[in-house]
Order: C-alpha cells, then sequence, then structure tokens
C-alpha cells in the first residue's frame, strides 16, 4: 500500500508507470489513486463502517484536478460523517484483525501468514482482543507479553505482529500514529543461542567430510556449500542448475525475497564437480531429505557437536566474515539481510578478540592525540 504525497508531478508519474496499484495520499489517508496498466487513473475516497470498507470512485484523473478531487472526497466524507466517526472509534482489535490480515496477508510468504494468524487467535485474541484500538496503551502490551513468560519464544515472535497491526491501525486513523505501545518493547533473551565453530572444528569437519566424501558425496559437497557460502539449508538444499549464472546464485525467493548469493573460487569449484543432468543440483536430497538429517545426526556425534545445527554452519560464516575484517554492511549484503541490525546477532567474538582490538583502537587514539 504505497503512501505518498500526492500533487501533479507525481499524478504525470504514476500515469507514466502504467501498473494496476493504489497511491494512498500522505496527508489525506482516506483519498487515494487508483492506476491502471492502460495508464488510466481514477479519483478515489474510502472509509470504513461495520468492519466494512467503503470505496467510492470520484472520477476518472483526466477529467478533473487534483484539487477538485480532493474537495469532493471531503464533500463525500462530510456526507457520510455519522457512519465514518463510530466505526473509527468504536472499533476493537479482534474486530481490526480481519481487515488486518486480509489486507497484510500479500507482504508475507504463506507459511509466514499461517503462523502469525494463528498466533494471533491463539495467544493475542483471548486477551487483547476484545479492547478497542485507541484504548490499547504500553500497559495492556506489558500485561499481555509478560503472561507469555511460560512461553518466551512465542510471546517474541507476536510482539512484531502486534507491532505491526497498531502501526497498520495508526495509517488507517483507528489510533494516534505516532504512539505505538509496541516500540522500543525489550523481549526475552533467547535461550537457544546460536552456536558457531572455530577454526580448529573447522579444521576437523573439513577432514571428517573428506574422509566421508566417497560413500556421501551430496550430503558433503551440500554442507561445503553451507560453509562456503552462509547461506540457509533450504536454499541450498533445493538449488536449481537455472539459478546458477555468471558464476552466482541467483535465487528467484528466499526468507526475504529475491537474493543472490555471491559465490568463491571454492564454492565454484563444488558446484562444477557436480553432475548437472537434473533440475536440483542435489536432486537425492530432495527425494530423500531424511539422508541429509541422518548424516548430519552422526557427524555431530562423531565430532561430539550435539547442539551444533545445520543452521548453526551460516552463523560460523558471519563470524568468521567479521572476525577477519568483513565490513558489517558487505556481509550483511553477503546474507541477503534486508537489514543491517539483523547481521549484528551474528556477530559474536572471543574475549580476546575484542581485547585486541581495544588495545590497537587505544593505542592509535593515544599516538593520535598525545594523551
Amino acid at each position: 500500500m504505497p503512501f505518498r504525497i500526492l500533487s501533479e508531478a507525481t499524478m504525470a508519474q504514476i500515469k507514466l508507470k502504467k501498473e494496476e496499484t493504489c497511491y494512498y495520499d500522505k496527508s489525506f489517508r482516506s483519498f487515494f489513486v487508483r492506476s491502471y496498466v492502460s495508464g488510466r487513473c481514477t479519483f478515489n475516497v474510502r472509509l470504513q463502517h461495520q468492519n466494512i470498507r467503503q470505496s467510492h470512485c470520484l472520477g476518472d484523473a483526466d477529467n478533473m484536478t487534483l484539487e477538485q478531487a480532493k474537495q469532493a472526497a471531503q464533500d463525500w466524507l462530510n456526507q457520510h460523517e455519522l457512519l465514518r466517526k463510530p466505526e473509527t472509534n468504536s472499533l476493537s482489535l479482534h474486530d481490526f484483525s480481519s481487515q488486518f490480515f486480509t489486507e497484510y496477508k500479500r507482504r508475507w510468504k504463506p507459511s509466514t501468514f499461517k503462523n502469525c494468524l494463528s498466533g494471533y487467535h491463539q495467544y493475542i485474541e483471548p486477551k487483547l482482543g476484545h479492547l478497542l484500538l485507541q484504548d490499547i496503551e504500553r500497559k495492556h502490551v506489558e500485561q499481555w507479553f509478560y503472561g507469555l513468560s511460560h512461553r518466551k519464544g512465542i510471546a517474541n515472535r507476536l510482539l512484531p505482529v502486534l507491532s505491526v497491526m497498531m502501526q497498520h491501525a495508526g495509517h488507517h486513523g483507528y489510533r494516534s500514529m505516532e504512539i505505538n505501545p509496541c516500540k522500543n518493547f525489550k523481549r526475552y533473551p533467547s535461550q537457544n543461542r546460536p552456536q558457531f565453530l572455530n577454526e580448529n572444528e573447522l579444521t576437523k569437519l573439513g577432514v571428517y567430510l573428506d574422509k566421508h566424501e566417497g560413500m556421501y558425496p551430496h550430503e558433503v559437497a551440500l554442507i561445503r556449500l553451507l560453509v562456503l557460502t552462509g547461506a540457509r539449508t533450504n536454499e541450498i538444499k533445493s538449488l536449481e542448475w537455472s539459478f546458477y549464472k555468471e558464476g552466482h546464485l541467483y535465487l528467484k525467493d528466499s526468507k526475504t525475497g529475491a537474493k543472490t548469493i555471491f559465490l568463491s573460487d571454492a564454492a565454484r569449484a563444488i558446484l562444477n564437480q557436480l553432475p548437472q543432468a537434473e533440475v536440483f543440483v542435489f536432486p537425492e536430497l530432495m527425494q530423500h531429505p531424511q539422508r541429509l538429517k541422518k548424516f548430519w545426526s552422526v557427524l555431530r556425534q562423531d565430532l561430539k557437536l550435539s547442539r551444533l545445527r545445520l543452521h548453526d554452519l551460516r552463523h560460523t560464516y558471519a563470524s568468521m566474515a567479521l572476525k577477519h575484517g568483513c565490513p558489517l554492511l558487505v556481509l550483511s549484503r553477503l546474507l541477503g539481510h534486508a537489514c543491517t541490525e539483523t547481521t549484528l546477532i551474528y556477530a559474536h567474538f572471543q574475549n580476546s578478540d575484542i581485547h585486541k582490538h581495544a588495545n590497537a583502537v587505544g593505542q592509535t587514539l593515544m599516538e593520535s592525540c598525545e594523551l
């Protein structure tokens, strides 16, 4: 749902784009422009009543100016003010939830949408659903969140969902946009800290993979690619040969959307040695997913790394990259993170590393400032 300040200049740009979408005015949120692939645009106005959205087409953009359309929209809203005000003031979180999940569904992957919807109905709705949107305050969120102290992981995952709902309600004018009761809310500490391999453990892993490559070539190749790319397990396991172009992997979809995985020479060498007779790079592991799980389980047992997950190889890649001087912004791009803050989760250094850098910074400052 693009929000922007609509003007005659932006109207000209919208017409040139020739796409089917809606543009909502930041300064007049009930007013929007609907554009079509033909280049045609119409002015529209909307309001919410009894949990049903009503929209009204004001006319074609070629037949009226933007100011005329806004005035017509205001006139139409004034005629429906008696319907509009009670709805805005008396809409509960329960009433708003169906509208929110309908509108927000397209922004989530199907699995994410399913989990968020299920989590809302199971954990948020029973405690907060009866509250009016405009009445939900920080204290209500605190009571709900701390009431889930026995399900800390679920509370952490659902807090952003509730936050987005509050933000979305603000966009619609159901509550103040300036106040989000979930903002800057401290989550529960993670109980399952990610593991990562140090250099000695990586060496042992390499020796183990060399030893078992003859009997388990596909499992070994996949694990090596996880170590060398920092990719998510499913991104490599479900990899298709058509994604491998110009020395890199161009994924059509991932957890954060379309993604490029930049390959090192070592990673390319592994791919180039694999047969390309099938659509998938690892067809056997796609057909028999338990093979990888079984191999990884035995590997962990033999190397005495019982808590290590395949996903921790991604964490290892990130930690090693940061330790050897890879800039945070570059690493964020390599991992395909939507925001740099996420990359910081992977930044774990030994105390000796921190002490070394503290000494280096201190020495530089001493020499520069003559302290």
